[in-house]
């Protein structure tokens, strides 16, 4: 997913490891501790350059799947189609048919704090779940039954989900 993203625009790349680093050095990058995992952030910022940039710095490959002849793939009423032709997106990219987006790297990392850190129309945590699948890019937890802690037991282990960041990985049904 990163890869055919990465060849849609050449800020893709150095704005996923710009994030991933600031998040490992405030160690705020790992699953296991409570925060949230290195694919989180890659998903915030693909969030960010596909639903929130202006104009788009992405499209929305989940979607262009299907504007581009692909059959759809559904799985329990979810569409995960994806489309990975990278011959063709790097032909469209180097034509400069993907995106009219100029800014620089820096004023979309900006942007991209902005975003997540102030509540000025942006991502409300307490209410949203980030989805790349949706269109708009935004689901409420109500929507998506993530409004309080549950747990799961089973093969001798229990899984506590609270869903106070939610992130919604584009390729899971469940």
């Amino acid at each position: 997913m990163l890869r055919c993203y990465s060849k849609c625009d050449p800020r893709v790349r150095p704005m996923v490891l710009f994030i991933k680093s600031w998040a490992k050095r405030r160690k705020i990058n790992s699953s296991y501790s409570g925060t949230l995992s290195s694919y989180g952030y890659v998903l915030m910022v693909l969030h960010y350059l596909v639903n929130v940039a202006n104009p788009p710095v992405l499209p929305n490959l989940q979607h262009e799947a299907e504007a581009n002849g692909l059959p759809p793939t559904t799985i329990d009423g979810y569409e995960v189609c994806f489309f990975d032709q990278e011959d063709m997106i790097e032909s469209r990219a180097s034509q400069g048919a993907i995106t009219q987006n100029k800014e620089s790297l820096g004023n979309l990392l900006v942007g991209f704090f902005r975003y997540y850190a102030v509540n000025s129309g942006g991502f409300f945590w307490t209410r949203d779940v980030l989805s790349l699948r949706s269109r708009g890019g935004i689901v409420s937890k109500l929507e998506k039954g993530w409004t309080g802690a549950k747990t799961e037991v089973g093969d001798n282990k229990e899984v506590r989900h609270r869903y106070l960041f939610a992130i919604e990985d584009p390729f899971e049904t469940t």
